[in-house]
């Protein structure tokens, strides 16, 4: 199955309504900057700041096992999908929010 909007046509549309020509790579960065932002937020504003053991998914991805094919039996490995997801975003590995370069990469200041 395909997308309706890829990321190219999402550029050529927002350039569209704005005045100034964006890039899907302009768009890509400011999703990044969108999450590293909230993951910052989420960290220091929180009654004791999240962290990596607050990344968690609902209890029947970890616990039950799949009932169909091709993983049948398996269940989702969280600490192997949070180390996945942290390497993607660029964020810690021990802590699970963005690292300094990321946030200096993204022009955030901390």
């Amino acid at each position: 199955m395909h997308a309706v909007y890829d990321r190219q046509m999402m550029a050529q549309a927002r350039s569209g309504i704005f005045s100034k020509q964006w890039t899907t790579e302009e768009l890509k960065e400011i999703g990044e900057r969108v999450m590293c932002q909230e993951r910052l937020f989420n960290a220091r504003n929180a009654r004791e700041g999240l962290t990596r053991e607050d990344d968690s998914l609902p209890d029947r991805l970890l616990i039950e096992p799949k009932p169909d094919r091709p993983m049948s039996g398996a269940v989702v490995p969280p600490e192997a999908l949070k180390d996945d997801f942290y390497r993607a975003m660029e964020y810690d590995l021990e802590t699970g929010n963005p690292t300094p370069a990321l946030m200096e990469r993204l022009s955030i200041e901390p």
